[in-house]
């Protein structure tokens, strides 16, 4: 599965820009808050503006060395705390420590790499978040502590930023092409019954002949 990831990134990719385009056909020109820009402009101007601190190189090779060990395969709920812990200190004692001292802002990479440590602390707190409430094992979600697929989690976990924190809440799968046969978690694959059949979107080749 885990030579899949490309093509899955690819094929997501498609589905989230169409979904994109649809919801912006929907919806009308928002607003802009200004307040919220010159905020976020502070943000990201401020590792430049500082004249000492934390460079960025110095901490995210622990922290990606942090979410390889617990966040790879085989999880288990201390370590997944473990980590959560560990990027809870970096947003709260790090993130605000950020420190580049080449100040150019063109091509600066360091800068660069500064702005996207905040994602990479963003989405690993939801990727732990969400690894936590997940007890089992499904697909390359490996709980060495859940060893087994559980047949009443065929269930979605949805996260959305609110202030300061992330609410967290789960939805049922809806089967609308294929179930898993009654009886079965699902995991190991196994046989699957057909629900229905897919009508809608396909993706269109890269290159037609003419």
């Amino acid at each position: 599965m885990m030579s899949n990831a490309l093509p899955y990134c690819m094929a997501m990719a498609i589905i989230a820009g169409r979904e994109a385009a649809q919801r912006a056909k929907s919806i009308g020109t928002p607003e802009v808050d200004r307040g919220q820009v010159e905020a976020f402009l502070r943000r990201a101007v401020a590792p430049l503006e500082r004249k000492e601190g934390i460079r960025v190189y110095q901490v995210k090779p622990g922290f990606q060395a942090l979410m390889q060990r617990e966040t790879g395969y085989g999880r288990t709920e201390q370590g997944l705390q473990t980590a959560l812990g560990e990027v809870e200190r970096y947003q709260r004692d790090v993130l605000s420590q950020l420190w580049v001292p080449h100040k150019g802002t063109r091509f600066n990479l360091e800068w660069m790499h500064a702005l996207e440590f905040g994602n990479l602390l963003l989405v690993a707190e939801g990727l732990i978040r969400n690894a936590l409430l997940r007890r089992e094992s499904r697909g390359l979600h490996d709980r060495w502590d859940y060893p087994k697929a559980d047949g009443q989690w065929f269930k979605n976990i949805h996260l959305r930023l609110e202030g300061n924190g992330m609410k967290q809440w789960t939805t049922d799968v809806e089967f609308k092409y294929w179930r898993p046969e009654d009886g079965s978690p699902g995991e190991p694959l196994g046989r699957a019954v057909r629900v229905g059949e897919y009508e809608g979107w396909r993706a269109e080749p890269l290159f037609k002949k003419r």
